[in-house]
């Protein structure tokens, strides 16, 4: 079923890929479902929806970088600055265990926020 609801995220069917990833979570309380259906909700605008899943999935892996990541990018969506500027800080500060070309670019995008955030104060 993950699968299915990935591949139909892919291709642009959001609404389908979420109610799958729905149906899949009943079953199966996992990392990625999670990512895949904040990713679904997200794309869809269902902001406060997208925000729980990826909560959820932080909550699921806290050393993990992408799910605070896609908060940031919900909370800039939102017009929610300092929210985004808070945790854009508390991902700079967070210990990389495995470095990575995707960990290295979220962390560059940080630093672009909290510079730029400084900038307006």
């Amino acid at each position: 079923m993950y699968n299915y609801a990935y591949v139909l995220n892919e291709a642009g069917e959001y609404a389908e890929s979420l109610a799958i990833a729905e149906a899949c979570s009943e079953r199966w309380a996992d990392y990625r479902v999670e990512l895949l259906r904040g990713d679904a909700a997200f794309k869809l605008e269902r902001y406060d929806e997208a925000e729980r899943h990826f909560a959820q999935a932080a909550r699921m892996c806290p050393s993990r970088f992408i799910p605070l990541y896609k908060l940031v990018t919900i909370y800039q969506a939102t017009e929610r600055k300092n929210k985004a500027y808070d945790l854009a800080k508390r991902i700079l500060a967070k210990e990389v265990k495995i470095p990575s070309a995707t960990v290295t670019a979220i962390r560059h995008e940080m630093r672009r926020i909290v510079d730029t955030t400084n900038k307006i104060q």
